[in-house]
């Protein structure tokens, strides 16, 4: 069965077998400058498959990851035990320098966050979407809160929706406006109502003087 896990995960490319054998490397040395060589390549290859894993992060045997490190997130302070399975999107972080730690036979669901001072016990499942900040006793489940409806549309409401868009009156085009003969249009006045004056046509228009007799 192990056997064929490994293949499966191999074919999508998140088998990791490098990685781990270096993790394992880096968590038994002693050496400074090892540890911090080994680091190096660990970030740049943890970030390439999209998680992350505290350099001082310490595990117990080599975890399960079905999906990869995808979305994956372990604090340095964290500490997980054996045959762990950990799902895509899981968060195990610290809260003030503390983190879990995790017991052997863990399984830990998709999305799920575990954070703070806590320790979660041997054999525990934890589901998919759950929040633990809580000590987890062994061989407990724990469970997110199922999602519940909060708005449901009817039938009944559903036509309701439509009787009320069908109500909205929607103005017909507008016509274009006529004023009567000789009546200027409102935007033709000034604020004293008299009529504006048209530059315009001031301009082309020429003016004749009234003949004045001459005086006798």
């Amino acid at each position: 069965m192990a056997l064929r896990t490994d293949i499966l995960t191999w074919s999508k490319g998140d088998l990791m077998e490098t990685y781990w054998k270096v993790f394992f490397k880096r968590q038994n040395t002693t050496s400074g400058w090892k540890r911090d060589l080994y680091t190096i390549f660990l970030n740049r290859s943890a970030r390439k498959h999209g998680g992350y894993i505290g350099k001082d992060t310490t595990f117990a045997s080599r975890p399960r990851l079905p999906h990869g490190l995808h979305g994956i997130y372990i604090s340095r302070y964290a500490a997980i035990g054996e045959e762990c399975w950990i799902y895509q999107n899981v968060t195990i972080g610290e809260v003030n320098g503390k983190a879990p730690v995790i017991g052997n036979n863990v399984f830990i669901g998709a999305n799920a966050v575990i954070v703070g001072d806590i320790k979660i016990g041997n054999n525990v499942t934890i589901g998919a979407g759950a929040l633990v900040v809580k000590d987890v006793p062994d061989n407990a489940k724990v469970l997110s809160q199922p999602a519940r409806i909060v708005l449901c549309e009817t039938d009944e409401a559903k036509k309701a929706e439509i009787d009320k868009m069908e109500d909205v009156h929607v103005p017909a085009a507008r016509k274009p406006r006529t004023a009567a003969p000789n009546k200027p249009y409102p935007h033709d006045l000034d604020a004293l109502g008299h009529v504006k004056s048209n530059k315009a046509e001031e301009t082309d228009r020429t003016f004749e003087l009234p003949h004045i007799p001459d005086a006798e």
